[in-house]
């Protein structure tokens, strides 16, 4: 057991888990800062001497252990990003608020520069700012998750160039995963957008129980090339959504056999609808 008195020793809010201390437990807490940190040694628990990127550090990690991203970390991937099969039950948090979005952030840089978490369970990925990609997408997806994760506080940010869904659920049949206090927005700027769902699953990984919580999907000025969010691949087996936000012609999508509900705020429907 390591005893951390000190928690993950931020200050500056942005998740619950950023502040809370002291933490007990069997992991390592590693830390990333693109604007001081260096990839090399193991830098782990030493928030003085962090790591420049989540690459580097997704390579480190093993089950169970918390990556802390600076609120100065601005990273811009340009090569594929995963963590080896056995390494579950990985946090990923970004630390501190800008303007009311994560302060942290990561853009995808390159074609098929994806974040492929589908091969391991129980990923969380708390207060993130994933801004648009500045590269045309190759992959299936910008991220894919899989097993029972869990999204929380994070922003997502579809352009133009990210034609794929941002975020894939993939082989999590028969897990929950949980997406919270998140947002889903278009940042594609064309008269006919490109942008592709903020939200989707696929067919192999969609007998899976889902919750939505406070979620926003936001269409933006331009809005998604069709839907905001996309299950028409396949039914899930339990949908349970609450307080969900469709602003600025954000339209959703499930397949007709999918069982379940979806509360949509009606302060917050903002011409998006839902098709079942």
């Amino acid at each position: 057991m390591k005893l951390y008195a000190d928690g993950l020793g931020e200050t500056l809010g942005g998740d619950v888990l950023a502040g809370l201390r002291p933490i007990y437990g069997s992991s390592k807490i590693w830390y990333v800062d693109s604007a001081t940190g260096v990839d090399a040694g193991t830098a782990d628990s030493n928030e003085q001497h962090p790591f420049k990127s989540v690459s580097y550090a997704i390579g480190k990690v093993a089950k169970g252990d918390i990556i802390v991203l600076a609120s100065t970390h601005d990273e811009t991937l340009t090569v594929p990003t995963s963590i080896a099969g056995g390494a579950d039950e990985v946090t990923i948090v970004g630390v501190g608020t800008t303007s009311g979005k994560p302060s942290a952030c990561i853009t995808i840089g390159a074609a098929g520069a994806n974040i492929n978490f589908g091969g391991v369970a129980g990923m969380h990925l708390r207060n993130i700012r994933f801004k648009q990609s500045t590269a045309t997408t190759a992959s299936a997806a910008n991220i894919q998750m899989g097993g029972s994760c869990r999204i929380a506080g994070c922003w997502f940010e579809s352009g133009a160039f990210d034609t794929k869904p941002f975020v894939t659920l993939d082989a999590c049949t028969g897990y929950v995963v949980r997406i919270e206090n998140s947002t889903f927005l278009s940042t594609d700027t064309q008269a006919t957008p490109t942008a592709g769902a903020g939200l989707a699953w696929t067919a192999a990984g969609s007998a899976m129980r889902l919750e939505l919580d406070g979620v926003t999907f936001d269409g933006g000025t331009k809005g998604y090339s069709a839907y905001a969010l996309d299950g028409s691949a396949a039914a899930l087996y339990s949908l349970r959504g609450t307080n969900v936000s469709l602003l600025r012609g954000a339209d959703v999508i499930f397949h007709a056999n999918t069982a379940g509900f979806i509360h949509i705020a009606p302060a917050a429907s903002g011409g998006g609808k839902v098709s079942w």
